[in-house]
């Protein structure tokens, strides 16, 4: 391997890449110790690890966790006290028929003279949306139709229906026993990407201003009354007016008239533990200002012969929506080494803050500035050598005329039992030894720079392996170490 090597070195030596390829040049690092900019760079990191501990450890965040949107099932029931035993709690004058609560909207669609009546558990409640809703009815209109001499398998062929068709009287009833319902909800969640789901976790009960109502503990249902829901979502009591709904010759209806929806929105989480192995609920309360809410209308028939009679049903109500969301994650790795990327990265910031502020902020006093311009000088303006001088004399002149002395000579200390091991060549007695070419010009180039400017840095990096020199105290320094040498210009 070492053969093959060093073949490949040879060729592209042949033509002048062995210094461009296959050669890494390390950053060089200097101490700026002015206030503002160390203070910059620590404030800078300080954010950013600021910024990595939120991302990581905040509950809201937890960047490191793969998410998704739960499902959710619900089962609802509403407690039968009150349907229809007990004592039906209505607000007073409701079941009078007064005149505040007639509805005028012309075009034969009036609904006056409401008046109370008693109905079963099945005629108030209902159940839909696959048991993600239910609704309690506060309103029944009752319409009566009838149908004689219609079509019949046994009868006269009647082209057009039926022969006489009449409609009856119309009567608006408020369903008494309903304010005293209570809405019980089983609830159960699956994320089945982060493999968890569960029924009834812990849960808190919030109002539509965010506000905690109630904490439930794992394992318990939630239970809220009618006036709770109404209370919560921020309505005062069904016997407000529904300004949504207005059109009516005598203002809008109340909601008890028109209905409402109510909405309540459980989210599933499971970002307060770093492990996410807690999923914990909150169900917000919240209600849908739309207008009209009904169940729509329901035909009851009755038929003999070819005759035949119906009652149409229309229930206005409460209608409760269950609404399953949230974000149940799972720690990714992926996603971890992303965030401990992000960190790095934007360390790289305190470093550019700094750097900002010593070119640019810091005047004449930015060490930083006048090094980098230094540095510059050195890699792009090297000063020219003697050997250069004489293998490219001057315009009309011979070669090797009008050369100046040669360039003072840069030599390093060494232990006098060492200097064996040196090439002959660059060994000075009693016990010094000559640097490189290149190291020589940056030393006598910042010697030079230094002589005329003490401001300007005096160290040259990287003279040796791991070794710097001050060409102000004319020393050595291994900077693993710190060992000192001796240097010598001559």
């Amino acid at each position: 391997m070492g053969k093959c090597w060093e073949c490949v070195m040879v060729a592209l030596k042949a033509v002048g890449l062995d210094d461009k390829l296959f050669i890494h040049k390390s950053v060089k690092f200097h101490v700026v110790d002015d206030p503002l900019v160390v203070a910059t760079a620590a404030f800078v990191k300080l954010g950013v690890l600021a910024y990595v501990l939120w991302a990581m450890f905040d509950p809201a965040q937890r960047q490191y966790f793969a998410f998704e949107v739960p499902s959710g099932s619900t089962a609802m029931w509403t407690l039968s006290s009150g349907f229809p035993e007990g004592i039906p709690s209505m607000p007073a004058g409701l079941c009078d028929k007064l005149p505040e609560y007639d509805i005028l909207y012309g075009g034969g669609w009036d609904l006056l003279d409401f008046s109370c009546r008693e109905y079963f558990y099945g005629d108030v409640v209902r159940k839909m949306d696959e048991a993600r809703a239910i609704q309690l009815t506060t309103v029944v209109t009752e319409k009566s139709l009838a149908w004689s001499d219609c079509l019949s398998d046994a009868g006269p062929d009647h082209s057009g229906g039926c022969q006489n068709r009449t409609t009856g009287a119309t009567a608006h009833y408020f369903v008494p026993h309903v304010d005293d319902a209570v809405i019980v909800i089983a609830h159960s969640y699956d994320a089945p990407i982060s493999r968890k789901s569960g029924q009834n976790p812990k849960t808190k009960i919030r109002d539509h201003k965010g506000s905690i109502k109630d904490t439930l503990e794992e394992g318990e249902n939630i239970e809220l009354s009618l006036r709770d829901l109404l209370e919560y979502s921020g309505l005062d009591s069904l016997e407000a007016r529904n300004k949504q709904a207005q059109g009516t010759a005598t203002g809008p209806p109340t909601y008890r008239q028109s209905g409402v929806v109510i909405e309540i929105q459980i989210n599933y989480d499971n970002r307060r533990r770093l492990d996410g192995s807690k999923v914990l609920a909150e169900a917000t309360v919240k209600y849908r200002d739309i207008g009209w809410s009904s169940f729509g209308p329901q035909m009851h028939h009755f038929e003999r012969s070819d005759d035949r009679t119906a009652t149409e049903y229309y229930h206005y109500g409460v209608r409760v929506v269950v609404v399953p969301t949230g974000s149940i994650g799972h720690f990714d790795l992926y996603l971890f080494l992303g965030v401990i990327a992000q960190f790095i990265v934007y360390l790289a910031i305190a470093s550019v803050a700094a750097d900002f502020v010593s070119n640019w902020l810091l005047g004449d006093r930015s060490i930083d500035l006048k090094y980098k311009q230094f540095d510059f000088e050195l890699t792009h303006h090297k000063p020219e050598t003697w050997a250069t001088r004489m293998a490219s004399p001057t315009d009309g002149a011979q070669p090797g005329a009008g050369v100046g002395p040669a360039p003072p000579r840069w030599y390093w200390r060494e232990e006098p039992g060492r200097l064996t091991a040196h090439d002959p060549d660059l060994v000075k007695a009693p016990h010094w030894v000559a640097y490189d070419d290149e190291a020589s010009e940056k030393l006598e180039a910042a010697y030079a720079a230094f002589a005329k400017d003490p401001g300007v840095p005096d160290i040259v990096s990287n003279v040796g392996p791991a070794r710097d020199v001050s060409v102000k105290t004319m020393k050595q320094i291994n900077r693993k170490t710190g060992f000192e040498r001796d240097v010598l210009r001559e």
